[in-house]
């Protein structure tokens, strides 16, 4: 079978790893400090050229076991190419909302200027008041730099975007554009978006889009995409917590049912703590259609593991695994074990 007729999907938490998506550290966290790292959800600075360093011996060893690997950077560079794609995230990331009625309008043309390689970096590393030149007509812009200074985040950076999976997570045949529940996360999940709107890899390709719309407030129906297993066989585990709520469980299940998806997805109710302190949590078995819900608690991993085993992984030779929310192509830099995040996820 050819890459053309591949169709993207992860159909097995266990199956053989075609295809990914990385984001390297950079400038990101590089912006990070002791004053603001609690705020982004870092413990602590992390050491970046390190950071560079293990991120890139690890795309080179999966790259060795025949991986194809995408980089975050790279085709969001790509991607703001297209006229429409960059009107398209300009649109929803420079609003006067975001940045304040008074700059909306400078801050969005400065941006349009840039070339994409640069666009693309200031994107996910935020953007201070110095890296925007001044102007005869910058008056919203100077006072801006009187109240906050040159190092104040007109766009805030997005250091957790090395953990893709989270902002967009691949179920089966289709992909969750996750609304994420922490504030410093919620702008994630609108490059990625726009990749898979716009980018020659993603724009033609047959998927579906399960959950999730950065156009829409989605409330209290907030998901991250570490919570979410495709286990095999339309099974389907799900973590129900702090950052995955019922709400967009139902949300998501619902859709899935409709489409014949999954046959049962199995909800972790995981307690509101960091999981390293969590004694025990419920089990719920979910089903599509009237009355078949079976509620099940008490058994914690026991169960979860039972039925992995039970229904097993299912690596359909015709659907292989192509996940596309983890990426690196071409750029060598970050990795997921240098800093813990305040919500404790390494």
């Amino acid at each position: 079978m050819t890459t053309e007729t591949m169709k993207y999907g992860v159909h097995s938490e266990a199956g053989k790893l075609h295809k990914v998506m990385v984001c390297s550290p950079g400038l990101a966290h590089q912006r990070l400090t002791p004053r603001n790292c609690d705020e982004l959800l870092f413990d602590d600075v992390i050491w970046l050229s390190q950071a560079k360093r293990d991120h890139c011996d690890f795309v080179t060893k999966m790259r060795e076991r025949g991986v194809e690997v995408l980089e975050m950077h790279n085709l969001l560079t790509e991607t703001v190419h297209i006229p429409e794609a960059l009107a398209w995230i300009l649109d929803r990331k420079i609003r006067p909302d975001t940045v304040g009625v008074g700059l909306a309008n400078e801050v969005r043309a400065w941006m349009e200027s840039l070339e994409p390689c640069r666009l693309a970096e200031f994107l996910i590393g935020g953007v201070v008041e110095e890296n925007i030149p001044d102007t005869d007509e910058s008056n919203a812009l100077k006072m801006y730099r009187q109240y906050l200074g040159y190092s104040g985040f007109v766009l805030p950076p997005l250091p957790n975007t090395l953990f893709t999976r989270d902002t967009t997570c691949w179920i089966y045949g289709g992909v969750s554009l996750n609304p994420m529940y922490w504030p410093a996360r919620r702008q994630e999940t609108l490059p990625t978006t726009a990749i898979y709107k716009f980018h020659p890899d993603f724009a033609h390709k047959e998927f579906e889009v399960w959950y999730g719309d950065p156009d829409r407030e989605h409330g209290m129906a907030t998901l991250e995409g570490g919570d979410v297993m495709p286990i095999g066989k339309g099974l389907l585990l799900i973590g129900m917590g702090e950052r995955t709520s019922r709400q967009a469980i139902g949300e998501l299940a619902q859709n899935l049912f409709a489409k014949g998806t999954v046959e049962r997805i199995i909800v972790a109710g995981l307690p509101k703590v960091s999981r390293r302190d969590a004694s025990g949590y419920g089990i719920h078995l979910l089903r599509p259609g009237p009355g078949h819900r079976i509620p099940r608690s008490g058994q914690r991993d026991r169960s979860v593991l039972a039925a992995a085993r039970r229904f097993g992984s299912d690596e359909n030779q015709h659907s292989p695994r192509r996940q596309a929310a983890r990426g690196g192509r071409g750029r060598c830099s970050g990795t997921r074990d240098i800093a813990c995040r305040r919500d404790g996820r390494q």
